[in-house]
């Protein structure tokens, strides 16, 4: 991947630190293993975890020049979930994608439950909302490997567009894409339905859009006046150019 002025790439682990974090990783998912039983009744899902972590350790191990701060992404979500799906796909066929999809859906709905629950009280609500523009730019930001263009919007709106993605870079890059957009799919699982907090997006790059867009406010401000061109306040992308206007939907 092209490395950007804010992006320092990171080479391939040896091979083992790779079995170290792979070992790692699929016990984490493991863990997830009665929800993918349900899903694939009757399936012995062992080997095919066995088969995972060795094609987890073989990624780690050999993709290299990954931004430093999307190993966060890489090594934590995108290579060990791809891993398991190609394992389990290998064995499964079709019936891996669906079950890919529950599990994760699932996931990302007992995480907007327990969001939901603390954000049911008003001032941890304002607080996850103040902290949503620092934590997107430290976490979903230039140095993480993603591009983006964050607009000005009224008090309580926050508006970004997400033009380049890890995870749509490294699931094409391993042979996962089919499962790149059940990422997409999980922010509206867990952000969709927060008490006094509305989320809305309208594409992603893993749906074939030309970004992800990303709409949240507090209701309590729904009546902000957010018109169809915002200014763009800033545009991560590795250019140095940051002005001007960009519609909006």
């Amino acid at each position: 991947m092209a490395e950007t002025s804010a992006a320092k790439l990171t080479p391939a682990y040896s091979h083992e630190k790779a079995a170290r974090l792979a070992g790692k990783q699929m016990k984490k998912l493991a863990k997830l293993e009665d929800q993918f039983a349900e899903q694939l009744p009757g399936v012995d899902l062992q080997p095919i975890f066995e088969d995972a972590k060795q094609r987890l350790t073989a990624m780690l191990e050999s993709i290299d020049d990954i931004p430093k701060g999307a190993r966060m992404h890489t090594d934590n979500f995108i290579f060990p979930q791809g891993a398991l799906y190609l394992a389990m796909k290998d064995v499964c066929g079709d019936a891996a994608l669906p079950a890919m999809e529950q599990v994760k859906k699932n996931e990302a709905l007992k995480k907007g439950a327990s969001l939901g629950k603390a954000c049911s009280k008003r001032p941890v609500r304002l607080l996850f909302f103040k902290s949503w523009t620092p934590l997107t730019k430290k976490l979903f930001g230039e140095t993480a490997g993603f591009a983006n263009t964050f607009y000005d919007a009224p008090k309580g709106h926050f508006r970004m567009d997400i033009t380049k993605c890890p995870y749509h870079d490294y699931f094409q890059e391993i042979g996962a894409f089919e499962i790149a957009s059940f990422f997409c799919d999980a922010d509206e699982y867990a952000y969709g339905d927060l008490p006094g907090v509305t989320f809305e997006r309208t594409e992603t790059l893993n749906k074939g859009g030309t970004r992800c867009d990303f709409h949240m406010y507090l209701d309590e401000y729904k009546d902000a006046d957010v018109t169809e061109s915002a200014e763009v306040v800033e545009v991560a992308d590795g250019s140095e150019v940051a002005e001007g206007s960009a519609a909006q939907d």
